[in-house]
């Protein structure tokens, strides 16, 4: 096997060398100071796999090819914000909250799912949920957790909850079309750099999206969340944070969990 010569590569191609040197330093100021908060980022994301192991039993090709890719997006959205690379960090954020919103919708759409996932063009370059999320605001375990927590999980105009599907969905998208508070450069210089405001929008929206998502398969399959067991409950409940979310999830489903989450 050849073997891999970083001081023989092209000349252009020799940034590897600079790039490699700029991604340690970005790692090593964002963890200096941050290091709880990427350990509970990370901490969020394990509960993936309580998902995997219940959809991917429920919904076999479908769920196999999607959970794993929202666990994917979360990761490196993680890996992302460490390297100091902001932009792409709330991309791969809103590539998590749709690849949970398509798996609702396709797991009961496996025709749609196979042409979508063929790429053929049945959408048109449209939301397989239709204008604004109207799919979901037709599902009634939606809106039963709309009735009982008062909580508009998709009007971006919502005061009461500036943090819902809808609005994240929105803020998200900005990164994705390069809106100018998402540039990564800078008057003073071109190169990724650790900053601690950025990073922390960021971190601030990562658990908004974790909270999203984790509500959104809750709603979306609540027979499977509520057989994942009352410890992987308390769990996705403890990764989804607010208040008003467990709430609304524990009436909404009616879940049985005791005591405090």
């Amino acid at each position: 096997m050849k073997s891999f010569k970083p001081d023989k590569l092209p000349q252009l191609t020799k940034m590897y060398d600079s790039q490699q040197k700029l991604n340690v330093n970005n790692w090593e100021s964002t963890l200096k100071v941050n290091q709880n908060k990427v350990e509970n980022c990370l901490e969020k994301i394990k509960v993936f796999d309580s998902w995997r192991n219940k959809l991917n039993v429920a919904h076999g090709e479908i769920a196999k090819s999607l959970i794993q890719e929202i666990f994917l997006d979360s990761y490196m959205s993680v890996h992302f914000a460490c390297m100091a690379l902001y932009k792409q960090a709330h991309v791969s954020l809103r590539a998590e909250l749709e690849t949970a919103l398509r798996l609702v919708y396709f797991s009961t759409h496996p025709v749609e799912f196979k042409w979508w996932r063929e790429d053929k063009d049945y959408f048109h370059g449209r939301h397989v949920w239709g204008d604004r999320f109207d799919y979901f605001k037709n599902l009634e375990c939606y809106q039963r957790f709309e009735e009982k927590s008062r909580i508009k999980l998709f009007e971006t105009d919502n005061k009461n909850n500036p943090f819902n599907i809808a609005k994240m969905y929105k803020i998200l998208s900005k990164y994705v079309h390069s809106g100018f508070p998402a540039f990564l450069t800078t008057m003073q210089s071109v190169a990724p750099a650790y900053k601690r405001a950025n990073f922390n929008t960021w971190a601030v929206n990562f658990k908004e999206v974790q909270k999203c998502v984790n509500t959104i398969l809750a709603l979306g399959f609540p027979a499977e969340f509520k057989s994942l067991g009352i410890d992987s409950e308390r769990k996705v409940l403890r990764v989804i944070g607010e208040r008003s979310y467990k709430q609304g999830l524990k009436q909404t489903l009616d879940l049985k969990i005791r005591g405090r989450i």
